[in-house]
């Protein structure tokens, strides 16, 4: 996801004079010209293109609009009570990626645990379990933030195989174990309630 194929957008013109030409002096001026202005405008813009457009992780708000075109996703979302939500930069981010990792997944365990890795890797732990029964289960070993929680529960973004239910379940410390229960002994400690979020 963060690595976009390098293209080489140097062109060359005077090349492309025919040998009986090579001696004359206006038409290499032009070639030449017309080759220094392809560079200095067409190679920029080819480069800026590759760098800012094309990869999600760099992409500033104007990329991203032209990304949420393309993924047919708005930045702004209507929300149940009629009011508009817009999204942060990194949200938008989030969806724009979620929804071409979407696109893309070949809908294997082993890929979507890679995406949801690309995802959600610098906050912790995200993984797939396979309920074997046409469900799975989206696990979150920390806390979401207030969007990606929104995101989470109201938007299907998350890559999945086509026909197959998912829930979405976010773990932290504070749920697992005996935590805060004084080592008491079963039945009395605070365990995880198992709830689902979707």
């Amino acid at each position: 996801m963060t690595t976009v194929y390098h293209l080489d957008p140097s062109l060359n013109l005077e090349q492309s004079i025919l040998w009986q030409y090579n001696n004359a002096k206006a038409l290499s001026a032009l070639m030449k010209a017309k080759s220094d202005w392809y560079e200095e405008n067409v190679s920029q813009f080819i480069e800026f293109w590759r760098t800012q457009m094309l990869s999600l992780d760099k992409a500033d708000d104007f990329a991203l609009s032209v990304w949420g075109k393309i993924l047919n996703f708005n930045r702004q979302i209507l929300l149940e009570d009629g009011t508009i939500y817009t999204l942060s930069t990194e949200g938008y981010r989030l969806l724009l990626k979620g929804q071409f990792l979407k696109m893309t997944t070949n809908g294997s365990i082993p890929e979507m645990n890679r995406y949801l890795s690309l995802l959600f890797g610098a906050q912790g732990a995200a993984y797939v379990v396979d309920n074997y029964d046409m469900t799975i289960r989206y696990v979150f070993e920390f806390l979401p933030n207030e969007e990606q929680l929104y995101l989470l529960k109201n938007v299907d973004f998350l890559p999945r195989p086509a026909g197959v239910q998912y829930e979405i379940l976010v773990l932290n410390d504070e749920f697992l174990g005996f935590k805060g229960s004084d080592m008491q002994p079963f039945d009395s400690g605070i365990l995880y309630n198992r709830k689902s979020l979707r």
